[in-house]
């Protein structure tokens, strides 16, 4: 096994997590996320206990920061509910949902 990698591999997890500037949202303002960011997000939106347990648990391998993920969190949940004010108003056509992003929330 080739012991650079395994030096390597929890570092770029933590900076593909921790520096996430834009979230793709879908037309159902859905977050495009990968699989850990994903778990990240549900375990945030369950509150900060859960959230507290599931970072200690994998702290050593992914090398995350409790506050880092939950500001992360709550961007994503901002960027969503921007999305779906835009998508909920009166004759906006669900094919016209912008392309919402992260950027400067």
């Amino acid at each position: 096994m080739n012991a650079k990698l395994l030096l390597i591999a929890p570092i770029v997890l933590f900076t593909a997590v921790s520096n996430a500037q834009s979230v793709r949202l879908d037309a159902n303002c859905v977050p495009q996320m990968t699989r850990l960011e994903s778990r990240l997000y549900e375990k945030a939106e369950e509150g900060p206990g859960a959230l507290r347990n599931f970072i200690s648990i994998r702290r050593g391998i992914y090398e995350l920061d409790i506050r880092e993920t939950a500001t992360w969190a709550a961007r994503v949940r901002a960027a969503r509910s921007a999305c779906k004010a835009v998508t909920t108003r009166p004759g906006n056509a669900m094919g016209s949902v912008p392309d919402a992003t992260l950027a400067g929330i």
